[in-house]
């Protein structure tokens, strides 16, 4: 449901073109298909590039996605409600890159603070990392308005208050 093996295939494609780039893929959490993903970037020759870290605790989040320059969330299914872990990348001042498949799209500005791409398709996740790379500037002012994106229109208090007036709303 992710689109990990996209993703690794897609790393792959960056690597072959930027040989000599000190690039890694972090991929963060854990889950039935590791051993899979695992040899598929052995498969691929990109083992050495690519981190599995596994699981991490919640309150480590921030950590992980402040190790990144480019957050990626390559998912194929509609299921995917709302983009949480891409907000949570755009808080910490990341561009951002997501499939056009649930509530991904919704939480991403195209352009402004991140890329929306097709799913399923590793060639377009490439070709939107190769772009964030090889345009620092404009992934560094991605990043600075998803932060103010995100701070703007998730602030947890605003949300939980503005639930509160729909719900008061609804009592008149």
């Amino acid at each position: 449901k992710y689109g990990i093996s996209y993703l690794i295939q897609a790393f792959a494609l960056v690597l072959n073109r930027h040989k000599t780039a000190p690039l890694r893929l972090l991929l963060v959490g854990g889950g039935i298909k590791e051993r899979e993903y695992k040899q598929l970037a052995i498969d691929l020759g990109i083992a050495e590039h690519v981190v599995f870290q596994g699981l991490v605790p919640f309150s480590e989040v921030p950590d992980w996605h402040n190790e990144l320059d480019i957050y990626v969330s390559p998912s194929i299914l509609d299921s995917e409600s709302f983009g949480v872990s891409a907000v949570e990348a755009m808080a910490c001042e990341r561009p951002v890159i997501v499939t056009d498949v649930g509530g991904l799209p919704e939480v991403v500005l195209k352009g402004k603070t991140g890329l929306i791409i097709p799913p399923r398709n590793a060639e377009a996740i490439a070709n939107a990392i190769l772009f964030l790379i090889e345009n620092p500037e404009l992934a560094a002012e991605m990043g600075r308005q998803g932060r103010l994106h995100a701070k703007a229109t998730y602030e947890w208090r605003d949300n939980v208050q503005t639930m509160l007036d729909i719900y008061k709303s609804l009592k008149a």
